[in-house]
């Protein structure tokens, strides 16, 4: 109740991106003065939280580095995929820098929403396809140009800048990994058959 969704467009300046994300939460508060404006994780104790989600993908010249080639997945959303997990402990204090950032990923909270059929947060390392229960969410895009990875790790309070750079740092890493990309998760991640880490 009382919770409103920003997106904003696409952004190819990150910079850019870090100071209109600023703006956003400045003019919010400017113009609702008179009410409580609420940029916490967890801000009701039985509902679903905040975070500040990030969309990525990647484009090389006017090609989207995303897309599959002939069914097969793109080995630079795999390796993208697969820093992002491989480094998200590494990162935690900086997307969560509160403690109370971390009452968004209590299981039993989540269980009990999921139950309610409401938006979870992430509670391991995960990833799957247009699964949002997992940490890293593969949507479903109807074109090419939308297709992306949503890392739903930061709270709403975290430092853009930071979370940012140590994100594209952790791709950065992926791309140049080797190794196997951990199996996707389908259905619900916080099932116990599935025995990931927690965050």
């Amino acid at each position: 109740l009382g919770q409103a969704e920003i997106k904003t467009l696409p952004y190819l300046d990150i910079f850019q991106l870090c100071e209109d994300i600023i703006k956003i939460k400045e003019i919010t508060q400017n113009l609702y003065q008179d009410f409580q404006v609420n940029f916490s994780s967890q801000p009701y104790e039985n509902d679903c939280g905040s975070s500040l989600q990030i969309n990525f993908s990647l484009m090389q010249n006017d090609d989207f580095l995303f897309a599959k080639n002939h069914e097969q997945e793109s080995r630079y959303l795999q390796k993208s995929i697969a820093g992002a997990l491989k480094f998200t402990k590494n990162m935690m204090i900086i997307f969560a820098p509160k403690p109370e950032d971390y009452a968004r990923f209590d299981l039993e909270l989540n269980r009990n929403l999921h139950k309610k059929q409401k938006y979870t947060a992430p509670v391991n390392i995960s990833w799957g396809y247009n699964n949002r229960t997992a940490l890293i969410r593969i949507p479903a895009t109807q074109k090419i140009s939308e297709r992306r990875l949503e890392f739903r790790l930061a709270a709403n309070s975290a430092d853009i800048y930071l979370i940012s750079t140590f994100f594209l740092l952790a791709v950065l890493q992926g791309i140049k990994m080797e190794g196997e990309l951990p199996r996707e998760i389908y259905g619900n991640s916080f099932d116990e058959q599935y025995n990931l880490e927690a965050l």
